[in-house]
């Protein structure tokens, strides 16, 4: 749920409640079904950059700078961070797996502050932005914390779309592991659709390119299968998923665009 209040302009809005936290451009308003113009989101949203909801409260907004046709666009927020559920001792994988370390109910007490300051051209098409992340601890007992930056850029004019978007993920893990993590991760994407060809079939063909990858220090692929007692495959498939093996470059898959769609893709993960 989400209350939002706001003047008639919305160079000012006030979110309280349960909003998508923008980090980047592409969680806020590109990672939905039917905005995602490939079935998945790429890589360096798996185990880089969190994918993530935030409770709590957000303070947005935009305007036109000094009259100039350039548009400046804000986010500020805090609310509940990622956490590791209280419970067992966690392990190496534990604190690898991006995914593992949630957000949901807080029971660690921990927080996170974060804001994106962005630009935008209309006229131009174009559209760039910086995003800072920062969660306090996300084990009990532990101070360890995460710090995400990221930077994006776009530019869509006529029958183009053009996207790229860097992260970096600064993982405080020492206490916990004796080392802390560092992740890097990228994706660009290109996407051309004739809007004006004079075939209505043409006309609905969408063709779209990406490539992404994710790198990763700190982790040691072995130890990350060794906590996998009696299924070692098991542990090298999570250490492949956490991103913490090696893994060689994977052809993507296309996705649907109205009637036709033509598209390719390109990840690589590696440490």
């Amino acid at each position: 749920m989400q209350t939002r209040l706001s003047p008639p302009d919305r160079s000012v809005s006030v979110v309280g409640g349960r909003f998508i936290t923008p980090i980047g451009f592409f969680n806020e308003r590109l990672n939905h079904e039917w905005i995602n113009r490939l079935p998945d989101e790429p890589l360096m949203f798996r185990q880089v950059s969190p994918q993530i909801s935030t409770d709590g409260f957000e303070i947005r907004g935009g305007a036109y700078l000094f009259g100039s046709p350039v548009k400046m666009e804000y986010m500020f927020y805090g609310g509940n961070g990622f956490q590791i559920q209280p419970g067992a001792p966690p392990g190496l994988t534990d604190v690898a797996d991006l995914g593992a370390i949630s957000g949901g109910a807080d029971l660690l007490n921990a927080n996170a502050l974060g804001g994106r300051l962005g630009l935008w051209i209309p006229a131009l098409g174009l559209t760039g932005g910086f995003s800072g992340y920062r969660n306090s601890h996300y084990l009990l007992g532990f101070s360890d914390a995460m710090t995400v930056w990221q930077a994006d850029c776009g530019w869509r004019k006529g029958n183009w779309d053009v996207r790229f978007e860097y992260a970096h993920n600064f993982q405080e893990a020492a206490d916990i592991i004796g080392q802390n993590i560092q992740r890097d991760g990228m994706y660009t994407q290109v996407a051309y659709r004739p809007y004006d060809a004079d075939s209505r079939l043409v006309s609905k063909t969408e063709f779209v390119y990406r490539f992404s990858a994710a790198r990763f220090h700190g982790l040691d692929p072995a130890a990350v299968a060794a906590t996998f007692a009696g299924d070692p495959e098991a542990g090298l498939a999570k250490a492949r998923a956490t991103g913490s093996g090696s893994l060689g470059p994977t052809t993507g898959a296309g996705g649907a665009v109205c009637t036709i769609a033509a598209a390719g893709g390109a990840e690589n993960a590696r440490t």
